[in-house]
């Protein structure tokens, strides 16, 4: 094997050329793609430099000068699965084809991972886990116990026993009494369960994988537990414990994913739906959190009926053992709950979960437990997902027409890449229990992306009728293709190991295929349990320079941020590169060319539904919602969504939430003045220097402007006269309702009480006041740091005072009011005004740690610290 994959330029060079690569060109090719500023130039002058920093950071290995080696070196290792030196070649060469120019984006786990020799610890190639909470057993007591006890425990937990199986196997080889037994083994509804989560997911992180896990099996807040312990804190209580880890744990500087799911039938639903409403999102920041939703419930929905929740005590060693406790809801209601958040904040999820189950090949024998972190992965206790997408638009020709015959070979033989990448990494897997659950029934995903971008390369409207068409057309190609490959992998290599006919032919995907590939599957049996997907493909999307997975053009040009390694952040302006390659610029583009908020939302469901007839896992895809979007509306999606056959939607309202794209229209809506204001940075409104918000509104009497805080974004109205005196401050916080919109709105009250009584209110004082006030949710660093609602409340007030001329600057004494409720009062600001021409040039930008202000002159004189122009304050010798 090592002899193979070494490294042979010659081979490659051969390969490339039996790809189609002309041998009178083939220097020029291998020399455009060895080098990422060269292989990501447009039309010979402008480089991507988003695409090249993800690339070098993220994907090549340090002795690789660009993506053409990466892609060498993946099909090198993959080609090593195969049994023969003349498979290993002829393979070799194929998986080179379709690798070539990103025409198959293998997951980024693959394309980091796959061929890796330098590296002390192999990451896993899968990018996904369901790490379930599941019944246990303690190793240390087990040391003390007879071989035939500890083989009899272990022995059932290696053949898939559930807790009530295995207790009933133990007790019948052991004689063991039940306090005995329950001194060993202890059941999935307990801490013990819980940390043993924490364990296994901590090691799935290590090795690079995200996680699912479904938190039903817990008890519901407030239930007995036992004599030590009386009630359970519920199943909420440890959803902390278990994002931190995913933060607290990385792999080559990329930390875990997680995604926590509940039945909408558990008593504890509510507060699961509830656990990121508060304003500051600060509980369970680092985990994705979704629902999932039974037929029953959706019936109940629709009749406005009754709906029980219900959870049961499965201990058998519990003298609760049976005991099932309820409570009945209207479905409406609890339906409602889940809208109302996901309107407010994206969040949660929902996932029709019964048609997953419905749909899910290998249900008969490895029933689904969660989904992958973001929703497109549904898998059983301790399987994977490893991940491959096709690029569509590398199947467009120049003239704008789609190539179904490449698209059919390439799905062949990315199918079998992706069977060879299960082989290949099962050394690489975390646990023992993953490695045999991923053997036993051989999950693949593959996917597509660029789908926007093919539709624009064809002329093709994305809204369309034609667009779905064309879509149906993709994906049944795609589909027959992927299934008739398993099928012959199946005959050449053996069938998954836990095929049977009977049972898999209880999917209702696998009664959905042509009756030829079903006939084909009961007689040869499949390779894989499942084998497409549509994730999100955000990093892969990236390097490829094309649009993310099934989603439109979410902006024709942005502004995105991109964490470093080492920390930090860099800013990249990034003209959507169909939009680059094609037309130039997007100052003038052809009508077919739209973007996300551009498409009705409930075309995008009926193109997710068309989709989803050809894909056996489930898909990744959000619904870009106007800001005022009713919540009836929302209502209406979900609803819709569940009729058309989808098997879960996300919708995301544009600002509900930070830290989420949104589009540069509405980081200006209303906008005044913006120059030097602020940036979009991927849609996200960045305040370029701390004093200056975003200005909303502007009227004679009152401004609105909208500034970001660590509790949510805040909204505030400053009214005065006509000179632009202040006489009132009026707070806004979503969500309405919440302990920090009550505070922010007392806030501005107290600040406008204290303009109406006071007689000559100190301004300055004010600023000082509020801008010293720290809280537990800071926002930003450095000259960008909000530390609490107050102080964004004073950079807020400060800009405005500024601006209507209240506050000048006043020389090197920080800023002096000038204007006062007598206007008697005033003062002249000509000389004032002159001094502050000349203060702004020296402005260092540093933070004043007194009053927090970024108006601060550089160090001069012997002075360790800046002076701050509004408060004065300097550290000097």
């Amino acid at each position: 094997m090592r002899d193979i994959m070494a490294y042979d330029g010659t081979r490659m060079r051969r390969a490339l050329v039996h790809s189609g690569v002309p041998e009178e060109s083939l220097d020029d090719y291998v020399q455009k793609r060895s080098s990422p500023e060269v292989f990501y130039t447009f039309n010979d002058r402008t480089q991507n430099d988003l695409a090249i920093d993800v690339l070098e950071s993220r994907y090549l290995s340090n002795d690789e000068p660009g993506p053409l080696q990466m892609w060498d070196r993946i099909s090198r290792a993959m080609a090593t699965v195969e049994k023969t030196p003349e498979a290993q070649e002829f393979w070799y060469n194929k998986f080179l084809g379709i690798l070539l120019d990103f025409k198959f984006i293998p997951g980024g786990r693959v394309m980091h991972g796959a061929g890796r020799t330098e590296v002390r610890r192999e990451a896993t190639l899968s990018n996904c886990y369901v790490i379930p909470l599941t019944w246990g057993y303690s190793a240390e007591k087990l040391e003390d116990q007879p071989e035939r006890v500890r083989e009899a425990i272990m022995g059932s937990k290696r053949e898939g026993l559930s807790f009530e199986e295995a207790v009933l196997a133990v007790s019948m080889a052991t004689r063991l009494e039940p306090q005995e037994l329950s001194d060993l083994i202890y059941c999935a509804d307990s801490l013990d369960a819980i940390y043993q989560n924490l364990s296994q997911a901590a090691s799935v992180y290590r090795t690079g994988g995200g996680v699912g896990t479904d938190l039903s099996e817990l008890r519901p807040k407030g239930a007995y537990v036992n004599s030590t312990i009386d009630v359970a804190p519920g199943p909420t209580g440890f959803m902390n414990i278990l994002s931190e880890s995913t933060e607290a744990v990385a792999q080559q500087g990329r930390r875990g994913a997680l995604m926590l799911t509940m039945r909408v039938s558990h008593p504890s639903i509510r507060d699961f739906i509830k656990i990121k409403s508060d304003a500051g999102r600060s509980k369970v920041k680092h985990a994705n959190v979704s629902v999932l939703v039974d037929d029953e419930f959706m019936k109940a929905v629709e009749k406005g009926a009754n709906y029980t929740l219900w959870w049961e005590n499965k201990d058998p060693l519990s003298s609760r053992y049976g005991e099932r406790i309820e409570e009945v809801v209207d479905a409406r209601e609890l339906w409602n709950e889940m809208i109302t958040s996901a309107h407010a904040s994206a969040e949660p999820g929902i996932i029709f979960w019964d048609r997953m189950r419905e749909f899910h090949n290998g249900e008969y024998v490895k029933p689904l437990e969660s989904t992958n972190p973001c929703g497109e992965q549904p898998l059983a206790s301790y399987t994977s997902c490893n991940l491959g997408n096709l690029n569509l638009a590398m199947f467009v020709d120049n003239e704008g027409n789609f190539d179904y015959g490449e698209l059919a070979e390439a799905s062949t033989v990315a199918t079998r890449f992706l069977d060879d990448v299960i082989t290949y990494n099962q050394p690489n897997h975390a646990l023992e229990t993953i490695k045999r659950a991923v053997d036993a029934d051989r999950r693949t995903g593959l996917g597509i992306t660029g789908l926007a971008e093919a539709f624009v390369r064809m002329g093709i409207k994305y809204d369309t009728q034609e667009a779905v068409d064309t879509a149906d057309k993709i994906m049944r190609t795609i589909r027959d293709s992927a299934y008739i490959t398993s099928v012959r992998l199946a005959k050449e290599r053996g069938p998954f190991p836990l095929f049977d006919w009977d049972g898999i032919s209880q999917s209702r995907f696998i009664q959905s295929l042509p009756e030829g590939i079903q006939a084909e599957i009961r007689e040869h049996g499949l390779r894989n349990v499942t084998l497409l997907t549509v994730p999100p493909v955000g990093t892969g999307s990236i390097v490829a320079q094309t649009s993310s997975g099934i989603e439109p053009i979410f902006s024709t040009s942005y502004r995105r941020r991109v964490k470093q390694e080492g920390g930090g952040e860099k800013e990249y302006k990034v003209v959507e590169p169909v939009i680059k390659r094609t037309m130039g610029d997007d100052e003038s583009l052809p009508e077919h060319v739209i973007t996300a908020h551009q498409v009705d939302p409930y075309f995008r469901v009926k193109l997710q539904g068309v989709i989803q007839r050809y894909i056996d896992t489930a898909i990744s895809s959000t619904i870009n919602l106007d800001e005022d979007i009713a919540l009836e509306t929302v209502d209406d999606i979900y609803r819709t969504a569940h009729k058309e056959g989808l098997k879960g939607v996300t919708v995301y309202r544009e600002g509900s939430r930070q830290g989420v794209l949104e589009t540069e229209d509405h980081a200006n809506k209303e906008a005044v003045d913006l120059e030097g204001i602020v940036e979009v940075l991927e849609g996200i409104v960045i305040i370029k220097e701390v004093e200056k918000p975003q200005v909303v509104e502007e009227r004679d009497t009152s401004s609105t402007y909208s500034i970001r805080t660590g509790e949510g974004k805040l909204h505030i109205t400053i009214t005065g006269d006509e000179r632009g005196y202040p006489t009132g401050v009026f707070n806004n916080l979503g969500p309405i309702g919440t302990s920090q919109s009550s505070a922010a709105a007392l806030e501005g009250l107290r600040l406008t009480r204290y303009l109406e009584e006071v007689p000559e209110p100190d301004l300055l004082r004010t600023l000082r006041d509020f801008g010293n006030i720290k809280s537990d949710s800071p926002l930003g660093y450095g000259q960008n740091r909000v530390d609490s609602l107050q102080h964004g409340l004073s950079i807020v007030l400060r800009y405005h005072l500024r601006k209507k001329g209240v506050l000048v600057p006043n020389g090197e004494f920080g800023l002096k009011q000038v204007k006062f409720k007598n206007r008697e009062n005033d003062v002249s600001i000509s000389e004032l005004e002159e001094a502050a021409a000349n203060q702004e040039e020296q402005v260092s930008g540093e933070v004043c740690k007194e009053c927090g202000s970024s108006n601060t002159r550089p160090p001069e004189g012997g002075c360790k610290e800046p002076t701050c122009l509004d408060c004065g304050h300097s550290k000097c010798n």
